[in-house]
Protein backbone atom coordinates (compact mmCIF):
# COMPACT_ATOMS: atom_id res chain seq x y z
CA UNK A 1 0.00 0.00 0.00
CA UNK A 2 2.74 2.43 -0.77
CA UNK A 3 0.81 4.54 -2.87
CA UNK A 4 -1.75 5.31 -0.06
CA UNK A 5 0.88 6.19 2.88
CA UNK A 6 3.18 9.29 1.82
CA UNK A 7 6.50 8.34 2.34
CA UNK A 8 8.18 8.62 5.79
CA UNK A 9 4.46 7.79 7.13
CA UNK A 10 4.06 4.33 8.71
CA UNK A 11 -0.45 4.98 8.07
CA UNK A 12 -2.49 4.30 11.30
CA UNK A 13 -2.21 2.82 14.55
CA UNK A 14 -4.31 -0.28 15.58
CA UNK A 15 -5.88 2.17 18.60
CA UNK A 16 -6.31 4.93 16.54
CA UNK A 17 -7.86 2.43 13.55
CA UNK A 18 -10.32 1.09 16.65
CA UNK A 19 -11.15 4.24 17.80
CA UNK A 20 -12.39 5.53 14.07
CA UNK A 21 -14.04 2.19 13.75
CA UNK A 22 -15.87 2.52 16.75
CA UNK A 23 -17.13 6.09 15.95
CA UNK A 24 -18.39 5.18 12.82
CA UNK A 25 -20.47 1.86 13.57
CA UNK A 26 -21.97 4.13 16.21
CA UNK A 27 -22.94 7.11 13.40
CA UNK A 28 -24.13 4.02 11.22
CA UNK A 29 -26.42 2.90 14.39
CA UNK A 30 -28.10 6.37 14.58
CA UNK A 31 -28.42 6.46 11.07
CA UNK A 32 -30.09 2.78 10.35
CA UNK A 33 -33.13 4.31 13.37
CA UNK A 34 -33.42 7.83 11.60
CA UNK A 35 -37.03 8.62 11.97
CA UNK A 36 -37.81 9.60 7.79
CA UNK A 37 -41.43 10.93 8.60
CA UNK A 38 -42.01 14.53 7.76
CA UNK A 39 -38.89 15.00 5.35
CA UNK A 40 -39.96 15.70 2.27
CA UNK A 41 -37.71 14.45 -0.86
CA UNK A 42 -38.08 15.79 -4.72
CA UNK A 43 -35.65 13.23 -6.15
CA UNK A 44 -33.60 9.90 -5.20
CA UNK A 45 -30.16 8.76 -6.53
CA UNK A 46 -29.85 4.94 -6.00
CA UNK A 47 -26.33 3.60 -6.82
CA UNK A 48 -24.26 0.42 -6.62
CA UNK A 49 -21.05 -0.93 -6.23
CA UNK A 50 -19.60 -3.98 -7.08
CA UNK A 51 -16.17 -5.18 -5.27
CA UNK A 52 -14.55 -7.97 -5.72
CA UNK A 53 -12.33 -7.98 -2.05
CA UNK A 54 -11.81 -11.64 -2.02
CA UNK A 55 -10.85 -12.98 -5.31
CA UNK A 56 -9.30 -15.87 -3.63
CA UNK A 57 -12.41 -17.38 -1.38
CA UNK A 58 -14.72 -16.25 -4.63
CA UNK A 59 -16.35 -13.52 -2.27
CA UNK A 60 -17.55 -10.08 -3.67
CA UNK A 61 -19.38 -7.12 -1.52
CA UNK A 62 -22.17 -5.16 -2.79
CA UNK A 63 -22.51 -1.52 -1.45
CA UNK A 64 -26.00 0.18 -2.22
CA UNK A 65 -26.75 3.88 -1.24
CA UNK A 66 -29.76 5.95 -1.76
CA UNK A 67 -29.32 10.02 -1.68
CA UNK A 68 -32.22 12.09 -1.35
CA UNK A 69 -32.63 15.58 -2.05
CA UNK A 70 -34.78 18.27 -0.37
CA UNK A 71 -37.30 20.89 -1.78
CA UNK A 72 -34.32 22.82 -0.27
CA UNK A 73 -31.66 21.53 -2.10
CA UNK A 74 -30.33 19.93 1.36
CA UNK A 75 -28.88 16.33 0.53
CA UNK A 76 -29.41 13.45 2.35
CA UNK A 77 -28.46 10.04 3.02
CA UNK A 78 -31.29 8.24 2.93
CA UNK A 79 -30.21 4.42 2.69
CA UNK A 80 -26.99 1.98 3.28
CA UNK A 81 -27.24 -1.68 2.55
CA UNK A 82 -24.01 -3.95 2.23
CA UNK A 83 -24.14 -7.68 1.51
CA UNK A 84 -21.54 -10.28 0.98
CA UNK A 85 -22.09 -12.53 -1.49
CA UNK A 86 -20.34 -15.89 -3.49
CA UNK A 87 -19.61 -15.32 -6.92
CA UNK A 88 -21.88 -17.23 -7.81
CA UNK A 89 -24.73 -15.06 -6.18
CA UNK A 90 -23.37 -11.88 -7.73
Amino acid sequence: MPAAVPAGRQGRQASTIGRLKAAWQAEYADFQTKDWRGHEMVYLWADGVYINVRAAERRCVLVLTILGASPARRRELAAVGCEVLDAGES
